[in-house]
């Protein structure tokens, strides 16, 4: 900026600024932001700090129902892997008493190949089921985590 001098000259002057910047982290401003809101607003102080004690409640209620969701996914995936054992455990019996009841109700070598066919295609396909089971990834319950 320059401006004429009286005496025919010019004369120059400097303007600065200085802009500060202030981050807040997290639901309470600190100790001297806070008092400036209560200074230009009795009781706002103390209505900021209700809300952040509302919204670390809150918080914690859904920590806590996600946690309490988690805990029922694993006894119904615990109570199902049992059921499943269970299951399998009287397909294969049922399937192995078949065979050994048709080998005794079927007299001769055809009675003997039903039988070993049933009972090995019975024991064979539990087995494979319990082995790729085991084996194939599994959703990860936790894929939506809350924070």
């Amino acid at each position: 900026m320059s401006a004429n001098d009286p005496d025919g000259g010019t004369e120059s002057s400097i303007v600065s600024g200085t802009a500060i910047r202030t981050e807040i982290s997290g639901p309470i401003p600190p100790p001297d932001v806070l008092a400036d809101y209560e200074r230009l607003l009795p009781g706002s102080a103390n209505r900021i700090i209700r809300m952040a004690e509302a919204e670390q409640a809150h918080r914690h209620a859904l920590q806590s129902k996600a946690i309490d969701a988690r805990i029922i996914d694993a006894n119904a995936a615990r109570k199902e892997a049992r059921m499943g054992q269970f299951f399998a455990l009287a397909i294969g019996l049922a399937g192995l008493a078949a065979a050994v009841i048709i080998t005794c109700l079927v007299p001769g070598s055809g009675g003997a190949t039903v039988a070993s066919i049933l009972g090995g295609s019975t024991v064979i396909g539990l087995v494979t089921i319990f082995i790729l089971g085991r084996r194939l990834p599994q959703e990860s319950p936790g894929a939506d985590h809350i924070h």
